[in-house]
């Protein structure tokens, strides 16, 4: 009995361990970048050199201009509170979560001091230079993105994209919505014996998705549905946000 209550010891660590190890430790995690272009008033993200969200922003007036260089998102706040430029000095109040927040529903800090990406009470600013040199999003654009990236994001702010820079890596997938207009299949693996691909499939219904199997020399296991680019991305970063390695193909008729 003593000699299996010390195992039972030494392994409990190690379950607690893997139990909130993060999935980027279990497996390959997306590598994402944002991109700000200053002259475009766009935002873009990136996984894996590919573009799959494009954004309209607000930046920094002539005043108080936006910084350009390179940094990463240091903290996200869910519904922040706004804290005026020198508050404390000029008996200005924070403001709380709301409509009256001038900031919005997310906020995402910068490696830069008091610089940030973030929502707006102010919708009609969006497009314009008239931050205090943050980037501000539409709030239903802004909470996409924060789900999307996590702390220690790169970040890099242009006047302009470099179209003459020699084209990031791509990986698994090496399509562009603009080139290549369509429909994808996602598969969720591929399967030399049926029950895993059975197994699969199950865990993929506890999800919320429907999956078909196709025996082609493997068992391949597809979601049912097509998917445009973005939609098949986003699916994409949920599934493998719980541990799933996806695989987006390009659908084709025959």
């Amino acid at each position: 009995m003593a000699v299996g209550f010390k195992k039972i010891i030494m392994i409990f660590p190690l379950i607690i361990l893997l139990f909130f190890m993060p999935f980027s430790v279990l497996g390959e995690t997306p590598e994402r970048e944002i991109v700000i272009e200053l002259s475009s008033f766009r935002l873009f993200l990136y996984q894996d050199g590919v573009e799959i969200l494009d954004y309209p922003i607000a930046i920094g007036s002539s005043a108080t201009p936006t910084p350009v260089g390179e940094t990463k998102v240091t903290t996200r706040v869910y519904n922040p509170t706004y804290y005026p430029r020198h508050w404390g000095i000029k008996g200005l109040s924070p403001i709380p979560p709301g409509p009256d927040n001038p900031v919005g529903t997310r906020w995402l800090g910068l490696g830069w001091p008091n610089y940030g990406l973030h929502g707006t009470n102010n919708p009609a600013s969006i497009g314009k230079a008239v931050s205090d040199g943050c980037i501000r999003m539409f709030n239903r654009d802004v909470e996409v993105l924060f789900e999307m990236v996590r702390v220690g994001t790169p970040v890099r702010i242009v006047q302009k994209k470099d179209d003459s820079a020699p084209p990031p890596q791509e990986k698994e997938v090496k399509l562009s919505p603009e080139v290549n207009p369509g429909l994808f299949l996602i598969q969720v693996g591929a399967f030399e014996n049926k029950n895993n691909a059975l197994r699969e499939q199950g865990k993929l219904k506890v999800a919320g998705y429907d999956a078909e199997i196709y025996r082609n020399g493997l068992f391949h296991v597809y979601l049912e549905d097509q998917f445009s680019w973005l939609d098949a991305k986003l699916v994409q970063f949920e599934l493998e946000r719980v541990g799933f390695n996806v695989f987006i193909k390009h659908y084709k008729d025959g």
